[in-house]
């Protein structure tokens, strides 16, 4: 017991450095927002920094929690809920995503009539992080808690 509070502890300065690290990285990314069309170059570089960040994410999810470690809040509660439904974590992820997205959409529609928040890359976030996560944990979980010798 005292070591789940401990970790639950450690969610709250694991959160701040994390979003340390987001602002960081919002600096040294390319903005490519502007009022002008964008290019076709400058819109092959955005997809890519997407589908880059949603395997990147998958995979640091996917590690963080087979390993047991202390866990984002987000990652947190979807391992919380795969445990307790006995469902795999890449499975839970896209149910709980869906969930979260059609409340910002029922929200935002009612409250300002149009979507808010909603992007094209929020939705391929939503299913492609757990499809990462389903698929990495697929080829490495096994081998994962052998090396790591983490019990179930």
């Amino acid at each position: 017991m005292k070591l789940i509070l401990l970790m639950d502890f450690l969610q709250i300065p694991l959160s701040l450095i994390f979003t340390r690290f987001l602002n960081v990285f919002s600096a040294v990314i390319p903005n490519l927002y502007s009022d002008r069309q964008s290019t076709a170059g400058e819109m092959a570089v955005r997809v890519a920094f997407l589908i880059i960040a949603i395997i990147l994410t998958g995979i640091g999810a996917a590690m963080s929690l087979n390993m047991r470690i202390v866990p984002n809040p987000g990652d947190g509660i979807v391992q919380a809920i795969a445990d307790t439904i006995h469902k795999s974590v890449g499975f839970t992820k896209n149910c709980f995503d869906l969930t979260n997205i059609t409340i910002t959409i029922c929200i935002s529609l009612t409250f300002s009539g149009h979507l808010v928040g909603i992007g094209v890359g929020t939705v391929l976030a939503m299913v492609g992080v757990g499809r990462t996560i389903a698929v990495f944990n697929h080829f490495t979980y096994a081998k994962m808690k052998e090396l790591a010798a983490v019990e179930d």
